[in-house]
């Protein structure tokens, strides 16, 4: 009998697999547009084509924190002009913002408490998504998904949500942030040019079935044997099918022992009642791996009060690994989302490397985590941060690697652009040990990447063989994007922090300077003119 649960897992990973594959692609569109305006336009069908939904809109709050405007609109099902102001109250974009959570609501017609809704099915949706975009202590709005059909969205389409809005509001304000910088870059000019001009005047930046096909029999002194078994068992387990017809004491040896007692307790009770016997658990094989097995067999009571089954053993081994990768898998988003939320809070570039080296070791249980950042002026990887006491004693040594260095995991992810795994590093050539690293076992680097620019490389390490798989760069990957585009934020903040200094500091030397015009203006002797002079200097220069 086959396995019926394991086509849907199979299915239900797969689906998982493309739908990060084509959150990667996406996260790459959305860290590369230029502004607020290209993000929209260059995602908007990518991210309808993600949740399988009709329509997506892009909600932006007013100034005034009580309505919103509609800034993108894509897709079939209605169409608004752009430019009205819509009332928070009452909606369910409302509702999304104030519990700051994904918003679900599978069938509009029993949400018409809420005031879009109504409208919403007059445009044909009868579901939809509201993701709400908040950074730090900011709304920036929210991102709504509208299905024709009902029960549109399920789990993963709120997990896969959660990730997007948070990538998505921290770009956005990026965005703005880096207007802001050019446009305070204009008004800097603008005030250089002033300050210039004033400066002309004062001085001037089965056999095939993967499983066994039996008949075991139960005496009624109860001893066990199988009358019939398939030549899987030998394949297997190592035993011949004739060594099994007097006794099944040697399979039922190799029931890991604490899944023995289950075992035997499933069997009592189908002999018992005459019911299916079902069961799952996990058996040795010859070579001395574990695999897991899922029996189930039908019993007939027989004329001398025995009880035979008919049935079959299946592997489920591939299905059970599924089923551990789909909650890996949901473990691993919801400790990126945590990281992502974590780091959010901070602007201090070295405060947000540190974070995230030391949250990634710890919620991913890795021997080590660190990152480095790209110095294009030198093609060389430079340690920024690094986790926990080892971390630091790292950095202190100023450890550096060059952009073209062969045998760098490090350097050849950077150079790439594409995560790189090394699962046995003791069996890789050239591989370089680091002497404060001695237990590294598996390692993987992934890119830190704005665009096609390589910001650095988030860099980790297991001291467990094997321990890295290819989804794993798929998860680390949209870490690592985040990553890149925390940092770029905070270096962008530290950027403008710098040049409102370094502009106050500007207007302060030359309102001393046209102070100090003014006083020689009117000083008539040289004493007067002195005292000015070092008045001017005295305040200027700070002491």
């Amino acid at each position: 009998m086959a396995d019926v649960g394991r086509p849907e897992t199979d299915r239900q990973l797969k689906e998982q697999t493309r739908r990060l594959t084509m959150l990667n692609e996406l996260i790459t569109e959305i860290v590369a547009a230029e502004d607020v305006d290209q993000l929209f336009k260059v995602t908007a069908a990518q991210i309808g084509e993600l949740f399988r939904g009709n329509r997506v809109s892009l909600i932006l709050t007013d100034d005034n924190g009580v309505t919103f405007k509609i800034f993108g609109l894509h897709g079939s099902a209605g169409d608004l002009p752009a430019g009205i102001e819509f009332p928070f109250e009452g909606t369910a974009v409302e509702a999304a913002i104030a519990e700051n959570k994904v918003l679900i609501t599978p069938d509009l017609s029993k949400k018409l408490g809420f005031a879009e809704n109504t409208k919403l099915i007059e445009q044909g949706l009868q579901s939809s998504l509201i993701a709400p975009l908040i950074t730090r202590k900011q709304v920036l709005g929210s991102l709504n998904i509208g299905s024709q059909k009902t029960n549109g969205f399920d789990q993963l389409d709120e997990d896969i949500a959660r990730q997007l809005a948070s990538l998505l509001a921290t770009t956005i304000e990026n965005r703005w942030l880096l207007a802001q910088v050019q446009h305070r870059t204009v008004d800097l000019e603008e005030t250089t040019k002033a300050l210039r001009k004033s400066e002309a005047r004062l001085l001037k930046t089965t056999e095939n079935v993967p499983g066994m096909i039996y008949q075991f029999l139960l005496q009624p002194d109860g001893t066990a044997s199988l009358p019939y078994v398939s030549a899987w068992t030998q394949e297997t387990f190592g035993f011949a099918p004739e060594t099994l017809y007097e006794s099944a004491d040697p399979i039922i040896g190799l029931i890991h022992p604490d899944d023995l007692a289950e075992f035997q307790r499933s069997v009592a009770h189908s002999a018992q009642t005459l019911e299916i016997w079902q069961w799952e658990g996990r058996v040795y094989t010859q070579s001395g791996t574990v695999v897991f097995m899922r029996g189930q067999s039908k019993p007939e009571l027989q004329p001398d009060g025995s009880i035979l089954w008919s049935g079959v053993l299946i592997d489920i081994s591939d299905r059970k690994q599924s089923q551990v990768a789909l909650a890996k898998r949901a473990v691993e988003l919801e400790v990126v989302a945590e990281i992502s939320t974590a780091v959010a809070t901070s602007l201090e570039p070295q405060t947000v490397l540190q974070l995230i080296c030391d949250l990634t070791a710890d919620r991913f249980g890795l021997y080590h985590a660190h990152i480095y950042l790209l110095n294009n002026r030198n093609q060389a990887l430079t340690l920024a941060a690094g986790a926990g006491a080892i971390g630091r004693q790292l950095m202190t040594e100023g450890w550096m690697i060059p952009l073209n260095q062969e045998q760098s995991l490090v350097a050849n992810a950077a150079r790439i652009k594409q995560g790189v795994v090394a699962n046995d590093v003791r069996q890789t050539s050239g591989f370089l040990q680091n002497p404060l690293l001695p237990e590294t076992r598996s390692e993987m680097a992934v890119p830190m990447l704005v665009g096609k620019q390589v910001l650095g490389v988030l860099d980790v390490q297991s001291d467990k063989v094997n321990n890295f798989s290819q989804e794993d760069i798929q998860i680390y990957t949209i870490l690592a994007g985040q990553v890149a585009s925390a940092v770029r934020n905070a270096q962008l903040f530290e950027t403008v922090r710098q040049a409102q200094t370094n502009a106050e500091n500007r207007l302060r030397e030359m309102e001393t300077l046209r102070q100090l015009i003014e006083a020689l203006a009117g000083a008539l002797r040289v004493d007067e003119v002195i005292d000015a002079f070092f008045k001017a200097c005295t305040k200027m220069l700070g002491f």
